[in-house]
């Protein structure tokens, strides 16, 4: 495969400005697995404020304090990387996705701001700030949502809005399942139940909403669906369909052990279960539109700057990558280990 590439861009293998774009695409797919991962629970959380008691609803922000300075990176990240590497294909995708990179980012900073003013407000403004970044939350899985539907149907007009809802309603409902599952990995309360009935309700609309994406994005470009039903492809393809199918089933299984059950032991699974999902449904559409970043339009190697300038980023990045890699992985090794509600 690397040496078909190679010749349908008249570079040799060996060339940085051949694998330096590579390697930029798989950390900018990396980036956006850590924000569907880690801020996709972190989004979740916001989404359930207005459903929550209040008692609850404070318990819920409480807990996601040491999470918040590691989740909130994720994102300025991404675009920060995407904006550098590939500046010509960044400017082509903010121009299609204007509306939805910026409900991102003004998301991002509400639930910033409203985190860090809620921290030092009085007990009488913190409903103010909980709202707030509730408000946030939703602009954030909205952005998501529209981005992902354009992505999958790039022809999306005011026809599609059937398909545009689905996926909607799929992403907040994705994004409430992660802020469940995460739940029940420290909580033994009576929100632990809460947290896993609400994610037993959602959890067949993330399945609805995956396929529905899948479905428009090989159906609507006829490359994808050449790709996917290829002779070749046919048994990967059905290992992860089934490997998801098992995912779900088993996923629902365990919510619906601690709905009945709240003192089940069933504590970190059903987050890595979600998390695995949403990496292969992430891995699957980067697969079917590699190697374009604006399908059948751009590749990734047409939206790569100079050659000098790769150099220089692929210095900073062999600089600078180690020592954010390690900074997150202990920050979130240490929170991961640390359970003082479940141990209280």
């Amino acid at each position: 495969m690397i040496e078909a590439l190679s010749a349908s861009t008249g570079l040799i293998v060996g060339d940085p400005m051949f694998w330096i774009p590579l390697v930029f695409f798989f950390v900018l797919l990396m980036l956006m697995a850590g924000i569907v991962a880690f801020d996709g629970f972190d989004i979740g959380c916001g989404l359930l404020m207005p459903w929550l008691p209040e008692l609850e609803r404070n318990r819920v922000i409480d807990g996601l304090t040491n999470w918040r300075g590691a989740n909130e990176s994720w994102v300025l990240l991404f675009f920060a990387v995407f904006m550098t590497v590939y500046p010509m294909g960044w400017s082509s995708i903010f121009e299609q996705q204007f509306v939805p990179v910026l409900l991102l980012t003004v998301g991002c900073a509400l639930r910033s701001l409203a985190f860090e003013f809620r921290a030092r407000a009085p007990m009488k403004q913190q409903p103010f700030w909980n709202g707030l970044f509730s408000a946030g939350a939703y602009a954030s899985a909205s952005g998501l949502a529209l981005w992902l539907a354009r992505t999958v149907n790039g022809n999306l007009n005011l026809h599609d809005w059937v398909f545009t809802i689905l996926v909607m309603v799929a992403m907040l409902a994705n994004c409430v399942l992660m802020a469940c599952c995460w739940i029940l990995t420290w909580d033994s309360t009576a929100l632990r139940q809460r947290a896993a009935r609400i994610g037993a309700a959602v959890v067949r609309w993330v399945a609805a909403g995956m396929v529905a994406v899948s479905l428009i994005l090989a159906l609507t470009n006829p490359a994808v669906y050449y790709r996917w039903v290829h002779i070749d492809q046919m048994v990967p393809v059905w290992a992860l369909w089934i490997v998801m199918l098992i995912a779900f089933v088993t996923l629902e299984r365990q919510l619906r052990s601690v709905v009945r059950n709240p003192q089940s032991t069933v504590w970190w699974s059903p987050l890595a279960l979600v998390a695995g999902l949403n990496f292969m449904m992430l891995v699957g559409i980067a697969y079917s539109y590699f190697p374009f970043l604006v399908l059948d339009e751009l590749t990734v190697w047409d939206a790569a700057p100079t050659r000098e300038s790769l150099r220089w980023m692929m210095a900073a990045v062999v600089v600078a990558a180690p020592v954010v890699l390690v900074f997150n992985v202990l920050g979130y090794w240490r929170l991961f280990r640390y359970k003082p509600v479940r141990d209280h």
